[in-house]
């Protein structure tokens, strides 16, 4: 929950020596743990995330942006998305039953990207690719972290797969984690841990990077993740 990821690893160690019972469960959570790390190091500009699938010629322009944004060069970063994200197809569908024209995530870092782990592994996954979500109820604090999901992909292709619940939680230019409210105050870094609300950051004008609770924006209104249970994209028929 506080983002201790080496000690949380040492930990499941631990339980898996004292039962071979939990060894699927410590598999299971250092399998994301390391998803989550490698999550990070997207973030913070030292690695490119892998895209799920053929990646269409706009998603460099949200590539470029990360590369921007660890120089430091918020501007050049606000600019790149605004460009892939004219670029990037629009798609009808439905959330919860509710009709829309387009969706995205509510940080701009992301936009038609859907951030997720399958099977260890850490994807940026466009919107475009996904025929239908269903998203498990939150239960227990694992679900804070990382939402169990059922995902359909275009091509009718199934899987489990986990979303991270919050948006990683990171310095950048005008925002030190370290020394800069609310993140500092301990009250709103408790709610960033639990997931227990969202926060926006501007760097720029119409440049909205998210703390806390993932939430997705549609032309018809937006939603928290803890909100959604599916999400439907117009594929057309198959």
């Amino acid at each position: 929950m506080m983002n201790q990821f080496n000690r949380a690893s040492e930990q499941l160690s631990i339980l898996a020596e004292l039962s071979d019972s939990n060894l699927a469960l410590k598999n299971t959570y250092q399998a994301l743990i390391n998803a989550e790390k490698s999550r990070l190091q997207v973030f913070n500009g030292s690695r490119a995330p892998i895209i799920f699938g053929q990646p269409g010629e706009w998603i460099s322009y949200y590539l470029q942006a990360l590369v921007s944004f660890k120089e430091n060069n918020i501007l050049r970063a606000k600019k790149e998305i605004e460009t892939g994200a004219s670029l990037a197809p629009a798609m009808g569908g439905s959330i919860n039953d509710k009709p829309f024209l387009w969706l995205a995530d509510g940080d701009v870092r992301l936009g038609p990207l859907l951030e997720i782990i399958i099977k260890g592994n850490y994807y940026w996954l466009p919107f475009t690719r996904i025929k239908k979500l269903i998203i498990d109820d939150f239960e227990d604090l694992r679900d804070l972290v990382w939402c169990p999901c059922h995902l359909t992909l275009e091509n009718q292709g199934e899987m489990i797969a986990f979303i991270p619940s919050r948006y990683p939680l990171l310095s950048y230019p005008g925002f030190d984690i370290e020394q800069d409210p609310p993140v500092n105050d301990a009250d709103s870094h408790a709610r960033h841990c639990l997931a227990s609300g969202t926060s926006w950051q501007a760097p720029e004008e119409n440049f909205y990077i998210g703390q806390g609770l993932r939430r997705f924006i549609t032309d018809n209104g937006e939603y928290a993740l803890s909100e959604v249970n599916t999400i439907i994209l117009d594929q057309g028929p198959t």
